[in-house]
């Protein structure tokens, strides 16, 4: 295993580095005998080869990643307590498959709930777009479903998760109806967005007019460069003024934020990355920056955003780190 022994920097940041890709190359399942050789090796080098082995663990369980006994072993050999209810043995056959059948079940039921009920779907960070029927163009974003109905009598979706952006061919005789959440969205041809978040729903429109109402909230109606958000808790429907192309320019692959803060931007990308995001510095909700970041090179801006400020990112195979750079002071 090839690790990044640079002269030029601190002797404890080289063996965070280490510690952490030796981590990650154990958790991968495909440990040799060969490489648990030379890990032995290197952790017995010194106390504080051991130490930052101690804090790249303590990390990877703060993210929620599990520490198998077999993992436990290697990484603690001195502790003899071995977890709970570990198998020092096989089950018996007829256990593992009911195991199996458990397994498969659980997934089947997954996959129906989240995404085979639905007439399209999305899972976390792809996107889709599809041609409606009637000559309109609906996009998905990132883990979002919806189901369409289209036909001579009704045009009508309904966005059970997620966000949508449609672009709505023109028809005075049918209108095209959205619900999502407790939103009820009535138009003739126009583009807008939907979006579901947590309880709401905010409907932001970029080309005509969206009648928007809720369940027990009166209709309005929304121009172009408008937002509305319907809060079904307190009967609320707020109309605010937005810049409709920045909020909706995920559909063209974009994130674009105005003063925002690093921890709000950091939050959105995990919509969009499978990665999970350890976030360590002190001014995480007070630094705000302005960025446009290419959804499809999320890495790029990682990069771009070590250069720019104190920060330093690291990148542990499903784990992405970022904390302030050692001789930031």
């Amino acid at each position: 295993m090839a690790l990044n022994n640079d002269p030029c920097r601190p002797e404890d940041e080289v063996l965070e580095d280490e510690a952490i890709h030796w981590l990650v190359r154990m958790m991968s399942g495909s440990f040799s005998s060969a490489e648990l050789k030379q890990f032995e090796a290197w952790r017995r080098t010194s106390p504080e080869h051991q130490a930052a082995l101690s804090r790249a663990t303590d990390l990877w369980v703060q993210l929620g990643k599990p520490l198998e006994a077999s993992h436990r072993a290697i990484l603690y050999p001195s502790d003899n307590v071995v977890a709970s209810g570990w198998p020092f043995a096989l089950p018996p056959k007829r256990a593992m498959m009911a195991l199996f059948l458990l397994v498969i079940s659980t997934m089947g039921c997954y996959q129906w709930m989240s995404y085979w009920r639905f007439n399209y779907a999305t899972r976390l960070g792809e996107f889709r777009e599809v041609s409606l029927n009637d000559g309109s163009t609906m996009w998905l974003n990132t883990d979002s479903a919806a189901n369409v109905e289209i036909s001579g009598s009704q045009r009508h979706v309904t966005l059970a998760r997620g966000e949508a952006f449609f672009d709505v061919k023109h028809d005075e005789q049918l209108p095209f109806t959205v619900d999502a959440g407790s939103g009820h969205i009535r138009v003739l041809g126009t583009a807008f967005g939907v979006k579901i978040d947590g309880e709401n729903t905010v409907v932001t429109v970029q080309r005509g007019k969206v009648s928007v109402s809720g369940d027990r909230q009166k209709t309005v109606t929304v121009d172009p460069d408008r937002s509305v958000t319907l809060n079904p808790s307190d009967n609320s429907l707020t109309v605010a003024q937005v810049d409709a192309a920045r909020q909706l320019a995920w559909q063209k692959g974009l994130l674009i934020f105005e003063n925002n803060t690093l921890n709000e931007i950091v939050h959105t990308l995990g919509h969009y990355d499978s990665r999970a995001v350890y976030l360590d510095y002190p001014q995480k909700d007070t630094l705000r920056l302005n960025a446009s970041i290419n959804i499809a090179r999320v890495d790029d801006w990682y990069s771009q955003l070590e250069k720019a400020l104190p920060l330093r990112v690291t990148r542990l195979g499903p784990v992405i780190w970022i904390r302030q750079a050692p001789d930031a002071g």
